[in-house]
């Protein structure tokens, strides 16, 4: 592995965040940000009580964050420490 693709993903790691904490940044409600992804309230509460979503909204969140919310951080699987 090149060191310069582990700096690159040292830095990725440091700005990811779960979508929560990325909603409360922003100051969005569920609706809100269902209004923003397309999909209704009862998808991002699913989608926040770690039930996974469709790849369509994971696309979406992840553009919508600016890639600060990847669709590996919506599988609802714990990050490691």
């Amino acid at each position: 592995m090149h060191l310069s693709h582990m700096q690159s993903t040292h830095h990725e790691a440091e700005r990811k965040m779960k979508l929560k904490e990325w909603m409360d940044n922003e100051e969005l409600s569920q609706a809100k940000m269902a209004d923003m992804v397309g999909c209704d309230q009862a998808t991002i509460s699913r989608i926040l009580a770690g039930n996974g979503c469709a790849d369509e909204w994971k696309r979406r969140i992840y553009e919508i964050t600016g890639g600060l919310v990847t669709p590996n951080d919506l599988l609802g699987l714990p990050w490691a420490s």
